[in-house]
């Protein structure tokens, strides 16, 4: 059985790379009425939020559940989970506009 869960968070790792990879490099994400593409408005940087996002869950399943009883990867399970956060903060980030000219608005002083 653990054979088979190593497997299948492989996979599920794996796909979140690629889907991630195709983002950031062609500005495309897949398409379809439940994937929310309506909503994001900057693709590449929501790429750069599903690849932290595979290598947190990535890092946390495989140092954290699946790696086995001892438990001496607790803590990097746990970075693990901390970048899976912020990669997910990253892809909100991505359903906001940027700015169009890319510079700080002035502040009035």
């Amino acid at each position: 059985m653990h054979e088979a869960l190593v497997a299948v968070a492989a996979l599920v790792v794996a796909a979140g790379v690629v889907f991630a990879v195709v983002a950031i490099t062609t500005g495309r994400i897949i398409p379809g009425p439940e994937s929310g593409r309506a909503k994001i408005l900057r693709p590449r940087l929501w790429g750069y939020g599903t690849l932290a996002v595979a290598i947190g869950i990535g890092m946390f399943i495989f140092l954290g559940p699946l790696q086995g009883p001892t438990g001496h990867y607790a803590r990097y399970a746990l970075i693990g989970m901390v970048v899976n956060f912020l990669g997910l903060y990253v892809q909100r980030l991505a359903t906001k506009p940027g700015r169009p000219d890319g510079t700080a608005t002035k502040t009035a002083s």
